[in-house]
């Protein structure tokens, strides 16, 4: 698969270049794909840093690659490398921008009925919160959950396994629950803001999402929306926090 990357935010004070591309916020794969070209381009070899961090060695600038649902693609430039030379050789990797670009007709945020329910939904995430920003993935018998934090935070400290992922197993019992309710919301009005959308995409400065649900079907279809608005997304949250809480 061929993906389209777009440069979204520079952040001086973290020394942060994002890039977005299509899906990235569950799809790691973009990010390897992008990271082994880079390997290839300069007959490197990949080391691991850290959770979803890495370094290329042999690569002509010491770059840090890493993933995260929150931010996408994180390239962080060492002290020491101007930021305009990091960005010079990232481009010579990534597509270019699109300019100009409506976000308000993109079918990514956009609940279709002729090939989405409920019922057909195999997997989720959600985020929420802002410090710490809260991390819960429903998939087969578990939930997945982990913390992050915005860059703003990141002088704040942290107790030791604060960013660990933490993964409860699920009775029979609780999975039927959870598809059960999921097939009572309904998710046609659950829809993102054009203006929010954009701002997010663009990496607008200083903005964020507090809140984010996204799917996924057995037809691999995904639907994502940005803010959702309702009881019946606080009480998906309240129900999976419970049962993370419980174990």
């Amino acid at each position: 698969m061929s993906y389209q990357y777009r440069i979204s935010m520079e952040r001086d004070e973290s020394r942060w270049i994002c890039i977005y591309y299509d899906n990235w916020m569950d799809d790691i794969n973009g990010f390897v794909s992008l990271v082994k070209t880079i390997q290839d381009d300069c007959s490197g070899i990949i080391m691991k840093e850290g959770i979803d961090r890495y370094i290329i060695i042999g690569s002509e600038l010491p770059l840090v690659y890493q993933y995260d649902g929150l931010f996408g693609m994180v390239v962080e430039y060492p002290f020491g490398c101007e930021k305009e030379k990091a960005i010079e050789f990232i481009k010579r990797y990534i597509s270019p921008n699109t300019e100009d670009e409506d976000y308000s007709n993109n079918s990514l945020y956009q609940w279709s009925k002729d090939v989405m329910s409920g019922s057909d939904i195999t997997s989720f995430s959600l985020i929420f919160g802002k410090c710490p920003v809260v991390n819960m993935r429903f998939e087969d018998n578990k939930i997945i959950s982990y913390n992050r934090i915005h860059s703003r935070d990141s002088w704040k400290t942290f107790p030791k396994d604060f960013f660990a992922e933490k993964v409860v197993v699920l009775s029979q019992k609780e999975i039927k629950k959870i598809h059960s309710y999921l097939d009572t919301i309904k998710f046609e009005r659950w829809k993102t803001d054009s203006h929010v959308l954009k701002n997010y995409i663009e990496g607008a400065t200083g903005f964020s999402v507090d809140k984010t649900f996204c799917c996924e079907f057995n037809n691999n279809t995904i639907f994502r929306c940005f803010n959702p608005k309702g009881i019946k997304y606080r009480m998906l949250v309240r129900y999976l926090k419970k049962l993370c809480k419980r174990r």
